[in-house]
């Protein structure tokens, strides 16, 4: 009789100290998210469990981009990257004004053909560098540069010297995501050299590319 209640006893140690075993074993190994820069990450998991939860831009095209990110967030765009011409759209409006009388007042439009698209493409490097490429083969990268027109970067200056002048156009970063990028600007001059009228032109350009 004694040495069966001296069975249970060492059998009821066992399992008690089998039990704390696991317990701490279980405690010691607790899965998690183990990333401090995972908004779930648990401070008291040893075993990442791969459930890490990274939150930024996933898009490599994206000003934001975060390799390490697997929850994308918003993106930001802007016209830095390498553009296929898809539209080039043109809006002409003339006034003249003579003696008090008006000689010319019109609109004109003008839709570039898809197969006449030039540039084809236009590549925006970040050091404010442009390079074109024509139709006909030709590739200039020394005429153009870029640069930021406004503390918002929505607008551009988009620079042509051509060596013997220099032409600054004003571009609106009208909307730019991963694949698209629409492009406006407007151009106006006022010619008042004649005491007995004046003329005046406006030149609107719509603008739009794929991104390569």
């Amino acid at each position: 009789m004694l040495n069966s209640k001296k069975f249970k006893r060492n059998n009821m140690k066992k399992i008690i100290t089998l039990v704390v075993l696991a317990t701490l074993f279980i405690t010691c190994n607790k899965e998690g998210c183990t990333d401090p820069t995972a908004t779930n990450y648990n401070a008291e998991a040893s075993t990442d469990d791969g459930t890490c939860t990274i939150e930024g831009c996933t898009d490599p095209n994206g000003v934001n981009y975060d390799s390490n990110a697997n929850v994308s967030t918003d993106c930001i765009y802007d016209q830095v990257g390498s553009w296929t011409t898809t539209r080039q759209d043109y809006e002409i409006s003339t006034l003249i004004i003579y003696l008090g009388d008006t000689i010319l007042d019109t609109n004109y439009s003008e839709v570039t053909p898809s197969d006449s698209l030039d540039p084809t493409r236009i590549d925006f490097k970040a050091d404010g560098m442009i390079i074109e490429y024509y139709i006909d083969g030709e590739i200039d990268s020394t005429s153009s540069t870029w640069t930021v027109s406004n503390s918002s970067n929505n607008s551009i200056n988009y620079i042509n010297n051509d060596g013997s002048m220099t032409d600054t156009t004003t571009l609106n970063i009208e909307s730019v995501n991963s694949n698209f990028m629409r492009l406006t600007a407007t151009e106006s001059e006022l010619d008042t050299s004649d005491p007995d009228g004046f003329a005046s032109f406006t030149l609107n350009i719509i603008w739009e590319f794929s991104r390569n």
